[in-house]
């Protein structure tokens, strides 16, 4: 499984903090300080919500067999692959296709932070778009794209996400993930054989113009 390390994972859970911060301070000023104290909450127990979130999703997982056709009728019947997290980031359902994507065993997904799967660059664009999710729980259908590890590589992929909300309060967040690395690498494919042609468009003039000036 892919790692972060100690240090950065207390810079991550710093960035998280901030932005679940200015989320929580946008959800007050929206909702004139209702339900602010749901908000504070969070924030400050986000270590112990993610650690009792890990055991909830496993008795769930257990009680629900179902319920991938049900995340993927929230996420509007998605072919992609799929991932459910809470509030805090924490992975509370993996599809199968979403482990393969990553080309990891789906044990090794479940129950830890989305947040550790991406490029420690992209983390701040994230984890804003995840904070503005939860602050206003409204479905996004283009986030990102973001890289993502994939054992020793990464992928490229765009996300779509729908809040789960209950009493008005968002208490999860349906992803489709969409994987855009093929088309990375075919655009790479076609800046290398346009360079290549361009190339040997330019050594072609030359021996033309060789020829010319020794034709002269």
């Amino acid at each position: 499984m892919f790692h972060l390390s100690q240090t950065k994972k207390i810079a991550l859970m710093a960035i998280a903090l901030f932005f679940l911060s200015v989320a929580s301070i946008t959800f007050f000023l929206k909702n004139g300080g209702e339900e602010f104290s749901y908000s504070k909450a969070n924030i400050l127990q986000v270590g112990k919500a993610a650690e009792e979130s890990k055991e909830v999703g496993k008795d769930n997982e257990k009680k629900d067999p179902n319920k991938e056709d049900r995340y993927r009728e929230i996420i509007g019947n998605s072919k992609d692959p799929i991932i459910v997290i809470n509030v805090e980031g924490m992975i509370t359902f993996v599809s199968n296709d979403f482990c393969k994507l990553l080309s990891m065993k789906c044990s090794n997904v479940l129950n830890n932070l989305l947040f550790e799967f991406i490029n420690s660059e992209d983390l701040p664009a994230f984890v804003s778009a995840h904070a503005k999710l939860i602050a206003e729980g409204q479905k996004n259908e283009a986030l990102g794209p973001f890289r993502m590890s994939k054992n020793k590589k990464e992928i490229l992929v765009l996300l779509s996400a729908q809040p789960i909300v209950e009493d008005k309060k968002v208490t999860a967040i349906v992803m489709a993930a969409k994987d855009l690395s093929e088309q990375v690498d075919a655009i790479k494919a076609n800046e290398n054989d346009d360079a290549k042609l361009e190339t040997n468009n330019v050594d072609k003039t030359l021996d033309i113009l060789d020829k010319i000036s020794f034709a002269y």
